[in-house]
């Protein structure tokens, strides 16, 4: 959601219930760990299509 610039920090973080200071540390975390980060979005995306 944040990557897409879509939607505002407001917007996101009523949409998800996620609070702001969450959102920006989880976005630091990624942000200092994206290898990380990119081998869960794979995971996830990976889920999404065995769903189909």
């Amino acid at each position: 959601m944040y990557d897409s610039k879509a939607y505002s920090i407001a917007e996101i973080t009523e949409m998800t219930g996620v609070s702001k200071p969450t959102l920006y540390r989880k976005l630091r975390e990624r942000d200092s760990n994206p290898k990380l980060y990119e081998e869960a979005s794979s995971k996830e995306n990976n889920n999404k299509k065995g769903e189909q």
